[in-house]
């Protein structure tokens, strides 16, 4: 900059020679945010040109860091090449995509495909193909003498690492029987519930929760309710561990899967609870029980709303079912954790004593499981008798 060259400031109109001390003394404002704001073309401007991170106060004259100085590099290898393919989210390119879209995007190769309206050859080029192929060829192949490990119809397939083989075999079952239907037609895919009419950022949530709770049914309709919990959890941090997972939502999903385990309520006991709820929720400001919200709606997201109490020996116990307007409270006693041969009568005895120690005006009436599955009818009356008793 010339010490004889003049410059005109827009915010107040004055000539100067020293534009920087001038902003700062006069304005409060550094040079750059002057020429970012009245000359947005000049040199100055301070944004990452990949990104566009501000990059006010830092060193960097493009891009913000050494990622963005690589992806511009990698982007002007491929400025004369026509059959290159573009990220439609970032812009990046590249003769293969489909990594890149899972890692930085976080979607399935599928479900960028939909959101986008492209096809397969949108994220990979033909170049890349016959490269690919030309690789596996014959002995060049990977999967050659391996077994089966890269084959989904064989149980010794890598993605079955931790199933049995009954398991294995189901899942066998699947491939097969979906090898030949459309993506329409199979709930496991995104196309199912994009054809129900669902959003396509509902249509992925569906998706999730289906991959996430399919097997968690199958294990409880086996086991039932309790033992189902406890063997899916186990199931799937193998599966998890086996497989090096790094997915958030799932280590999620198993963690609220072990919070409901943990707390000890069955599916079962939900059942009987909103039945209850049906008949008293107008006579009553609050009611707790697990899948209860604080807006009095279903919440099956793993959230534990049962009622927080303190007991005499410092600790603190969930109370199945709780209305505090009334101070009485029901305890589901499932067959797994109270049952005959694995429950324990004299730790379910302590844990009521040392609640009413701590909380004396309190009354506990105790539901059975296997009174509830016979006569359900019964159980509820008596239920309720409790809850409107004086």
């Amino acid at each position: 900059m010339s010490n004889n060259q003049w410059f005109h400031c827009e915010l107040c109109g004055k000539n100067t020679k020293n534009m920087g001390p001038h902003l700062k003394n006069t304005h409060g404002i550094s040079i750059l945010d002057y020429k970012r704001d009245f000359d947005p073309d000049s040199e100055y401007t301070r944004y990452c040109i990949w990104c566009e991170k501000d990059l006010k106060g830092t060193k960097q004259k493009n891009t913000c860091s050494s990622k963005c100085h690589y992806l511009i590099s990698k982007n002007k290898k491929y400025e004369k090449d026509l059959n290159v393919k573009q990220c439609k989210i970032c812009g990046l390119k590249g003769h293969n995509l489909t990594g890149h879209i899972s890692k930085e995007h976080g979607l399935s190769v599928e479900e960028y495909l939909i959101k986008f309206n492209l096809t397969k050859d949108d994220v990979m080029s033909t170049a890349y193909r016959e490269k690919i192929s030309e690789n596996k060829k014959g002995d060049k192949n990977p999967a050659k003498d391996h077994g089966g490990r890269y084959s989904p119809y064989s149980k010794n397939f890598t993605k079955y690492d931790g199933l049995t083989d009954e398991e294995k075999e189901e899942q066998i079952s699947i491939v097969c029987k979906n090898r030949n239907r459309p993506p329409e037609s199979i709930p496991n895919r995104i196309e199912y519930w994009l054809d129900k009419g669902y959003s396509y950022e509902e249509a992925r949530y569906q998706l999730r929760e289906r991959q996430a709770t399919g097997r968690l049914d199958k294990f409880q309709e086996r086991y039932g309710e309790e033992e189902g919990y406890r063997r899916w959890i186990e199931r799937q941090e193998k599966w998890q561990n086996t497989l090096n997972s790094k997915s958030k939502e799932e280590q999620d999903r198993i963690q609220r899967a072990k919070m409901n385990f943990n707390k000890s309520y069955s599916r079962i006991s939900q059942d009987l609870f909103w039945v209850l709820f049906d008949y008293i929720y107008k006579d009553f400001d609050k009611i707790y029980f697990a899948t209860l919200n604080e807006n009095f709606k279903f919440d099956n997201s793993g959230k534990n709303y049962e009622f927080l109490i303190k007991r005499s020996d410092s600790k603190v116990a969930f109370l199945d079912f709780y209305i505090p307007e009334v101070n009485k409270a029901i305890e589901f006693d499932g067959e797994y954790w109270h049952g005959e041969g694995t429950g324990n009568k004299e730790r379910d005895a302590i844990r009521e004593q040392r609640i009413k120690e701590k909380n004396p005006e309190i009354e506990i009436y105790r539901v059975r499981e296997r009174d509830y599955r016979n006569n359900p009818s019964e159980v509820i009356s008596n239920c309720l008798d409790f809850i409107y008793s004086g």
